[in-house]
C-alpha cells in the first residue's frame, strides 16, 4: 500500500478494521432463524424482480418493434401527403369534360326528334277532360302546354363547346408556336370561344318568327355565314369572339388558335372574306 502521509495510512487501517468488525457481526447470523427468515424474503424478492425485469424486458422489445413500424408510418403518411399537396397544387383549373361533342349531337338529335312528334297525347295526359262548354279554354291550355313543352326544349339544347387542352397535350405544343404562353391562357380562350358558340347557337335553336328586329338579324346574318364546307358543323368567326369577349384578335390570340387547331380542337374554314373556326369533335 502507498500512502502519502500518516494521516492517510491511519485511514485506511479504520476502514480495514471497520470491515473486520462488520463481518464479526454477521458470522453468526447462519444461526439466527429471523437472519435467514429475512435472507429467504429477500432471495423471493430478487426472484420476482428478475422477472419482473424479463417482463419488462420483453414489453419494452415490443415497444421498440410499435414504434418501428409507427416510424415507417409516418414516413409513409408524410409521403403521400406531399403527394397529395403536389396532387392540388398541380390540378389544373380547368379539366376536359368526359362527355364528346358526338354524344351530345346525339342527345340534341333525340330533342329535335320530340319536337316533330305530335304533342298532344302528351299533353292531354296532364289535361282534365274537356267538356263541350269550355272546348275553346282546353285548347288554349293545350297550346300553353305545347309552347312550353317546345321552350323546354329549346333550353335544353346541346350547346357546342370546345374541350380544354390538357397538361400533356400543352406540353406537347412546339415551343415556337407557345413561345411565353401557358396553359391558363390557352383554356381561358377555350372558355371565350365557347361564350359565342353558346350565344350562336342558342340564337339559332329558336324560331326565327319569335325574335326580335335585331335579334333577327343576327339570325340571318349567321345564316349567311354557313357554307357547304361548314354544313352540319359549329363555327363562330372573329367578330362572334368579340361581341362577347373583351380579348383583342391580336398575336397572341392568333397563337392561342394556332395551338387549338395543331392540338385537333378546330379547323377553319376560310370563304367570303371571312375566317370560320370550326369545332371538332372530340371522339
Amino acid at each position: 500500500m502507498d500512502s502519502g502521509s500518516l494521516e492517510e495510512l491511519a485511514r485506511h487501517f479504520k476502514n480495514k478494521l471497520s470491515d473486520l468488525q462488520t463481518v464479526l457481526e454477521i458470522q453468526n447470523t447462519k444461526d439466527d432463524e429471523m437472519c435467514q427468515t429475512s435472507i429467504l424474503s429477500l432471495e423471493t424478492e430478487l426472484e420476482n424482480l428478475e422477472v419482473i425485469m424479463i417482463l419488462l424486458q420483453n414489453e419494452v422489445k415490443k415497444a421498440r418493434k410499435e414504434c418501428e413500424k409507427k416510424q415507417k408510418l409516418n414516413e409513409a403518411l408524410l409521403d403521400f401527403n406531399k403527394r397529395l399537396q403536389y396532387t392540388i397544387s398541380s390540378i389544373p383549373d380547368r379539366l376536359p369534360r368526359q362527355q364528346s361533342n358526338a354524344d351530345q349531337r346525339k342527345v340534341e338529335s333525340k330533342i329535335s326528334e320530340e319536337k316533330e312528334k305530335p304533342l298532344d297525347s302528351e299533353v292531354k295526359e296532364d289535361l282534365p277532360p274537356l267538356g263541350n262548354s269550355n272546348n275553346s279554354n282546353g285548347q288554349q291550355s293545350m297550346q300553353q302546354l305545347k309552347k312550353s313543352f317546345q321552350e323546354q326544349n329549346i333550353n335544353n339544347v346541346y350547346q357546342p363547346e370546345i374541350q380544354y387542352l390538357t397538361v400533356e397535350e400543352f406540353e406537347a405544343v412546339p415551343k415556337y408556336m407557345k413561345g411565353r404562353m401557358n396553359y391558363k391562357q390557352v383554356n381561358a380562350m377555350i372558355d371565350e370561344m365557347n361564350k359565342a358558340y353558346g350565344v350562336k347557337y342558342k340564337l339559332l335553336k329558336q324560331k326565327k318568327s319569335s325574335l326580335n328586329d335585331v335579334n333577327r338579324k343576327r339570325y340571318e346574318l349567321y345564316k349567311l355565314q354557313e357554307s357547304k364546307e361548314t354544313a352540319g358543323c359549329y363555327f363562330i368567326i372573329d367578330d362572334d369572339i368579340k361581341d362577347v369577349s373583351v380579348k383583342k384578335m391580336d398575336n397572341t390570340t392568333r397563337s392561342i388558335l394556332t395551338i387549338l387547331r395543331h392540338c385537333g380542337r378546330i379547323k377553319e374554314v376560310r370563304g367570303g372574306r371571312l375566317t370560320r373556326y370550326v369545332l371538332i369533335d372530340m371522339y
